[in-house]
């Protein structure tokens, strides 16, 4: 979803709380939201690594979570048919119902602050 990139990530956790029946998200203590994507980028430019130009929007959410919304040019892109882990990943996960045409796989990662 090119214009709202974080919606998928909040309407997956959101659900997962409801299948699981337990109380909602509590997003406002969250400090920080982003993607895999995003977050490879932006750690991949903090370290000097090489990378294609891109761009990451902030926006303050509440009193203290922070959005990191990736932006692109392209959102697709056509592959050479090389490629390593479709057949893993058509292995070892399972579409959602309603989702059989999805294109991609999503996981949720949750860090939790070690050091104060």
């Amino acid at each position: 979803m090119p214009s709202a990139n974080l919606l998928p990530l909040i309407v997956a956790v959101n659900q997962k709380q409801k299948d699981e029946g337990t109380s909602p998200f509590p997003w406002s203590s969250v400090d920080f939201v982003t993607d895999r994507n995003g977050l490879r980028k932006l750690l991949r430019w903090i370290i000097g690594g090489e990378v294609r130009e891109f761009r990451i929007d902030v926006e303050l959410v509440g009193t203290k979570t922070i959005l990191f919304s990736r932006w692109e040019k392209r959102t697709q892109e056509q592959s050479n048919g090389r490629t390593y882990g479709f057949n893993f990943e058509k292995a070892s996960t399972n579409h959602a119902l309603g989702c059989e045409e999805g294109s991609g796989h999503h996981r949720i990662n949750y860090y939790v602050r070690l050091f104060y």
